[in-house]
């Protein structure tokens, strides 16, 4: 019985270790694509439909949070980048 608990309670630590994988709406070029074929499809349909508007607007929001996403995820400069102080 101890070794069972022993085994139990390392692979908890490796679940723990290992975590969740990221997902695919974790990933900015993904949500800049959906925003910007939302977008165009909204406006393209916006003479036709009344929720035209609301798929623009969804997009735009899509659009802009990938780029706040680019942003933050950036690498962190490194010694041998040739950027100025």
């Amino acid at each position: 019985m101890v070794t069972f608990d022993n085994e139990q309670d390392e692979v908890a630590q490796a679940e723990q270790k290992r975590g969740s994988a990221p997902g695919s709406w974790d990933r900015p070029l993904i949500l800049a694509s959906l925003g910007l074929a939302m977008m165009l499809g909204g406006y393209a349909a916006m003479d036709y439909l009344m929720g035209a508007r609301l798929a623009l607007f969804g997009g735009l929001f899509l659009f802009v949070i990938s780029g706040i996403l680019m942003y933050r995820n950036s690498p962190p400069p490194t010694k041998d980048s040739d950027e100025r102080e």
